[in-house]
């Protein structure tokens, strides 16, 4: 399949200092962001300069069927970058923490390339130009992007870890892909053919057990160079697959509140206002006023738009970060429940067992 070129081109009344990048990830451009911070105090021209140049260094070292793995390390923050380039995909993952909050950061989005991210630590504010404002990624989430030559801003909401994956497909495989095998999703490849944005993510914010899995032991490939090819190949067909397969079970909604766009954004920062602040929620009416939502559509419309109530949303977030400090850290049981803002260990244990179907002592055997 031969496209034509579909994407806008370069306006250099708007952009006149930095061309846009060939292919840029939310994953890369947030790892070179990471470790050019040194020059936060440089013109913000002279900062996207570097950060652009050093990032097409990166491309150009990288050779086709070739991994790369870079530590790094400024101050308090510190990170590890793989990358694995293959004919028709890009694959990276960035594992970082900070101790510190950071400033958000931008790029411009690929021409010609679409992107999936799989967000497996940390929950992050993301704005598409033209798509969306201020729209939470939450941890256990992935979503599909098209957006080309746009600019994209990006903000950790919070101190901790964060681990993102993204993989960048050219627009033909995506099309191949989904004409060969999604015919639900024609109006997706119609989009795409067209050059138009489109977004899509998933309608849950845990991962499916088979996702989840190849994420965690997505760098266990084979040593020799043509099993690890068609191993890396592999896994992009099916996380492509597992992804929409998710996409097409998203729940359907019968209340018939009819959500515009406007409100639809608000919701999702309401959620990224949950997502800061789920040791100590806001009550409903704080977080309509903060949304500048009533509380009426604040509470239909997070039930359809995320399949759960407010209240089970935030204390789902604090149900999957005391499930991880009982993982990595050594506090004790008792510490972690006041530390997520419950008042009696007990109630913090029955919700956890609840969530999980084990106790938080067991999690440790």
């Amino acid at each position: 399949m031969k496209l034509t070129p579909c994407c806008p081109k370069y306006n250099a009344a708007v952009r006149p200092v930095i061309p846009p990048p060939t292919m840029m990830t939310c994953v890369l451009s947030c790892f070179i962001y990471l470790f050019l911070c040194k020059f936060q105090e440089e013109d913000h021209h002279v900062l996207c300069t570097k950060r652009i140049k050093m990032y097409h260094e990166l491309l150009q070292q990288l050779k086709t069927f070739e991994y790369k793995k870079i530590e790094g390390q400024i101050g308090a923050r510190s990170g590890v970058l793989q990358i694995y380039k293959g004919t028709d995909f890009i694959i990276s993952d960035a594992a970082m923490t900070t101790v510190a909050a950071t400033p958000s950061w931008k790029h411009y989005n690929s021409p010609g390339w679409a992107e999936f991210t799989f967000v497996v630590k940390g929950n992050i504010l993301q704005t598409q130009v033209g798509l969306f404002e201020k729209r939470v990624l939450a941890q256990g989430s992935h979503s599909f992007l098209f957006n080309p030559d746009t600019l994209e801003e990006n903000q950790l909401m919070g101190k901790g870890e964060y681990r993102i994956i993204s993989i960048l497909m050219p627009i033909d495989k995506a099309l191949f892909l989904f004409h060969e095998y999604l015919p639900e999703f024609s109006h997706v490849a119609t989009q795409l053919a067209a050059g138009k944005a489109l977004f899509h993510q998933s309608p849950d914010h845990r991962f499916a057990d088979r996702i989840a899995h190849i994420l965690n032991h997505l760098w266990e490939s084979p040593k020799q160079a043509r099993l690890q090819k068609l191993y890396f190949e592999s896994v992009v067909n099916e996380l492509f697959c597992l992804q929409w397969e998710s996409m097409l079970h998203t729940p359907k909604d019968h209340s018939g509140l009819k959500l515009r766009n406007s409100d639809i954004e608000k919701l999702h920062y309401a959620a990224g206002i949950l997502a800061r602040s789920y040791q100590e929620p806001p009550s409903l009416e704080q977080l309509a006023n903060e949304a500048q939502l009533n509380e009426y559509k604040l509470k239909a419309g997070f039930k359809q738009l995320y399949g759960t109530s407010v209240l089970n949303y935030a204390l789902n977030l604090r149900l999957e970060q005391a499930q991880k400090l009982i993982k990595e850290t050594e506090k004790t049981i008792s510490e972690i429940a006041y530390e997520l803002g419950y008042t009696h260990s007990q109630h913090f244990q029955r919700a956890f067992k609840k969530k999980f179907g084990i106790t938080p002592n067991s999690l440790r055997k």
